[in-house]
């Protein structure tokens, strides 16, 4: 199959779809909606190189295709490096040759590595990193939206949170027979087993970037389709429930599912008891996050239309507004800093949401 891609700059490049390369991109094309991101990946067009007098070295049609397939599997600008063996398989090349490529626009800053990969343990497989996928098209930027949320930070998570505190107070005691009071359906055993494992910090930052693929992700599409679905309000939230553990099943499970009835029928009951407790537990913080900020999308597309899409999330920051002049009003504080990708151009800015009014406000981030 030959495509072309602009005017001026023309990529083609040959390749022989599978019927499920063929349905990604189809499903890719009706769904997504920065086709200006897809265009600079096609293009090879890096926001250093349009910011630099001298175009940098070309970037290759491997290089193009990774970048083109990283932007389809995106899940809120992050890609979860289990996919790399599929991913590879649809676009032709070798594994070697896909991670060899990821390399190459790591240092093109295309993409940057927010997880370098978990070791296997007791209850994970290898964990494979996690990458960021960075916004490149010149025609768009990057700005800070602030909202109120019940809870100030929600990272770490408040399951993490108590099973390193779990954990610190275990080997504090130096009685591993004695354990702190704990609320999970588990035994104390089974819980100091989970608490030992997530005391590996990568894990933990695995985890984070994990819930929040999902959180910036299934924002956006509760916000936007799921209030258009007739029918009650627990039927919306058990298909966003649903939708939070698939993701998180597919990023923590994914190299553990058995190859059939038999294997999955030798596995250990608790062991899978508390691997879904995990999931279970964390899904319903990420839920509840959803919800919450599913909101105060929703309250922004009203403000600033369907150009705008959400992008990022940053952990530890607040944003304090800067009221007009007129009327006076009074300083208001936002305990949550959201990133959000618009067009380029002076009618979107760093703003807050105080009684239905766009303030103009500015970031700071929370001494630790």
């Amino acid at each position: 199959m030959e495509r072309q891609f602009g005017d001026k700059s023309r990529v083609r490049f040959a390749y022989s779809l599978t019927p499920e390369c063929w349905s990604m991109w189809c499903q890719f094309h009706e769904s997504f909606v920065g086709l200006d991101e897809l265009t600079c990946a096609l293009r090879g067009e890096t926001s250093a190189d349009k910011a630099s007098s001298e175009r940098n070295t070309a970037i290759s049609t491997n290089m193009r295709l990774v970048w083109a397939a990283l932007l389809i599997q995106n899940h809120g600008g992050y890609f979860i490096g289990c996919n790399i063996e599929l991913t590879s398989k649809l676009l032709g090349m070798t594994e070697l040759t896909f991670r060899k490529t990821i390399k190459l626009l790591i240092r093109r800053s295309v993409i940057s590595t927010v997880v370098d990969g978990v070791k296997r343990n007791a209850f994970f497989e290898r964990l494979l990193p996690i990458y960021k996928i960075s916004p490149q098209s010149s025609r768009r930027k990057v700005i800070k939206l602030g909202v109120s949320l019940s809870n100030d930070s929600f990272i770490p998570f408040r399951l993490i949170s108590e099973l390193r505190e779990f954990y610190r107070r275990v080997k504090k005691s130096g009685q591993q027979d004695k354990y702190p009071e704990q609320t999970s359906n588990l035994s104390n055993e089974q819980y100091f087993e989970l608490a030992e494992v997530f005391s590996d910090k990568q894990l933990v930052l695995y985890v984070s970037h994990l819930s929040l693929s999902a959180i910036l992700s299934l924002v956006p599409m509760y916000a936007n389709h799921l209030n258009e679905v007739s029918g009650p309000k627990v039927e919306r939230s058990n298909f966003l429930a649903q939708q939070v553990r698939g993701m998180l099943r597919h990023g923590l499970l994914c190299e553990q599912l058995p190859a059939d009835a038999d294997a999955d029928a030798d596995a250990d009951p608790d062991r899978q008891k508390q691997k879904e407790y995990i999931i279970v537990a964390l899904a319903n913080e990420v839920d509840m996050v959803i919800l919450e900020l599913a909101k105060w999308w929703r309250d922004y597309l009203d403000k600033f239309g369907l150009h705008i899409q959400l992008h990022g999330y940053l952990p530890n920051h607040f944003m304090v507004s800067v009221p007009p002049p007129h009327p006076p009003l009074p300083v208001a504080m936002m305990s949550c800093v959201l990133e959000a990708f618009v067009p380029d151009n002076e009618n979107f800015y760093d703003c807050m949401l105080l009684d239905d009014r766009l303030l103009a406000g500015k970031v700071f981030p929370i001494a630790r």
